[in-house]
């Protein structure tokens, strides 16, 4: 009979720049781990507090198509019991 292994995470890293310019690396908003963590919620808005992108069960594949700029999250991510909020900043 096999074994099971469990891995907890017991934090995730929050990302802080992203450049969308096409290239293939860091074109999207990644949470690293995140994919452990299905049942989550993200929010995004802009600096003038209106919101451009929301998902449920967010799954690191938003590639923003908005303007160069600091945007703010909202991550709440019930298993850890944590509601991560902070900046990214985008640059083009």
């Amino acid at each position: 009979q096999a074994s099971m292994e469990y891995i907890i995470i017991s934090d995730l890293t929050m990302p802080n720049v992203i450049t969308p310019n096409g290239d293939g690396k860091n074109d999207a908003l990644v949470f690293p781990s995140l994919e452990f963590y299905p049942d989550n919620h993200l929010v995004i808005y802009n600096r003038w507090g209106k919101k451009i992108y929301e998902k449920e069960g967010y799954d690191n594949s938003w590639v923003p198509d908005v303007n160069a700029g600091t945007y703010f999250f909202i991550l709440d991510v019930p298993l850890l019991e944590k509601v991560y909020k902070g900046s990214i900043t985008i640059i083009k």
